[in-house]
């Protein structure tokens, strides 16, 4: 089911550069450097070292992997070349240290003073709803009479 996605992946990967590709009117030409002839030949050869050697690892694997066995390269492999912790030690704990002390954020002031405003109103607000309609109606009295003299003078 995969194989003909993957056969195509792969001879993309080997052949995919000699499709011409339209991109003069969207980059700009840069300046042409002189490489070696050594540094084409290994670019050209890296692909097909890679594909001889997961056909080898493919085909030869098992005996391998039972000689490699528990050894510390094995498990050294096994565990993504110790990149969770290098990743781990270099990025994220430091940002976590920065973040716990960067805890009351300055920028975050402003925000949490809109916060403790709406909860002071609601306080308030909340206090005022009795459910006396007497109450109400000399709220919406004094209201009235506050526009009218607005409007008025």
């Amino acid at each position: 089911m995969l194989a003909l996605p993957l056969a195509l992946l792969c001879l993309l990967a080997l052949f995919g550069a000699l499709i011409p590709q339209p991109l003069a009117d969207v980059f700009p030409l840069l300046p042409v450097f002189e490489v070696p002839a050594a540094v084409h030949l290994a670019v050209l050869a890296m692909p097909w070292l890679g594909l001889a050697t997961g056909l080898l690892v493919w085909r030869y694997g098992g005996a391998w992997r039972r000689r490699l066995g528990d050894s510390w390269l094995a498990r050294w492999w096994r565990a993504g070349w110790g990149f969770d912790a290098l990743y781990d030690g270099l990025l994220v704990k430091p940002l976590l240290v920065l973040a716990l002390l960067n805890r009351r954020d300055l920028l975050d002031q402003p925000v949490l003073l809109i916060d403790r405003l709406g909860r002071a109103g609601h306080a308030g607000l909340s206090a005022l709803q009795s459910g006396r309609l007497r109450r109400y109606a000399a709220g919406i009295v004094v209201g009235a009479v506050l526009t009218l003299a607005v409007v008025t003078l």
